[in-house]
């Protein structure tokens, strides 16, 4: 399509991501803002052209590694949850993905990781 684009703009604070700004055509789509704890994400939040909160993400780490993803919908409610499990070299072995809310297009499911 003639004239077409998309892009992303990243805002950083402190060396950390802290905004991502989808565009099409020139015009805002949605923006995500994460947040940090010691150093790592904790939170990201995605914001639609007018501003309101779609979905909120929060990460849990245990030791450093991420193990467990919570997915709130624009409503606050719990959509998804992801929890990660690795082996003995710090590597992801298996993630399993819940769909927490019935009318959801996806189904829950487990992925393994083999290296």
């Amino acid at each position: 399509m003639a004239h077409y684009a998309d892009s992303c703009s990243y805002e950083y604070e402190n060396q950390h991501l802290k905004r991502c700004s989808k565009y099409s055509r020139g015009r805002l789509e949605s923006y995500t803002e994460y947040d940090y704890e010691d150093g790592q994400v904790k939170s990201e939040t995605l914001h639609g052209p007018d501003e309101l909160v779609h979905q909120t993400i929060l990460h849990q780490r245990k030791d450093g590694l991420l193990f467990h993803s919570c997915y709130y919908n624009f409503r606050g409610i719990l959509s998804r949850t992801i929890r990660y499990t690795y082996d003995i070299a710090g590597r992801v072995i298996l993630e399993s993905v819940e769909e927490e809310l019935l009318y959801s297009n996806s189904t829950s499911y487990i992925m393994r990781y083999e290296y």
